[in-house]
Formats: structure tokens, sequence, C-alpha cells
């Protein structure tokens, strides 16, 4: 199942840890996995207004293609 990982730079560290090394052990895996990381908090990644959600939709319709 391909999968796109979203965190947010300014999130708990030990979340942005955990995506991280869900990444890695996916990609290691053989998964199909993209991460996208960007600027805010932990809403950033599902609020429309913030800086990485274009990336985390371009991520989206990348795999919906």
């Amino acid at each position: 199942m391909p999968t796109v990982v979203a965190c947010a730079t300014e999130d708990d560290p030990n979340l942005n840890d955990i995506g991280r090394e869900y990444v890695d052990a996916a990609r290691t895996a053989g998964d199909d996995v993209d991460h996208v990381e960007g600027p805010g908090g932990h809403f950033a990644v599902v609020d429309p207004g913030s800086a990485v959600w274009a990336d985390v939709v371009r991520a989206v319709q990348d795999r919906l293609r």
C-alpha cells in the first residue's frame, strides 16, 4: 500500500522521530512510502493555511495517480 507520512518540524520531537523511524523501516522492508516534513506545529499537516500543506496535498495527489 503506497503511504505518505507527514510531519511538522515543530511538533513533538518524539512524534517526528517515530515518523522518521517508520519511514526508514518501511523503505528497508521494500514498502512504497513518501515522507513529507515541513514547518509548523502538530496540526500544520492538516491546516490548509500552513506552509507544509501544499507539500502534503502534492504527495497525496501523486499517490492517487
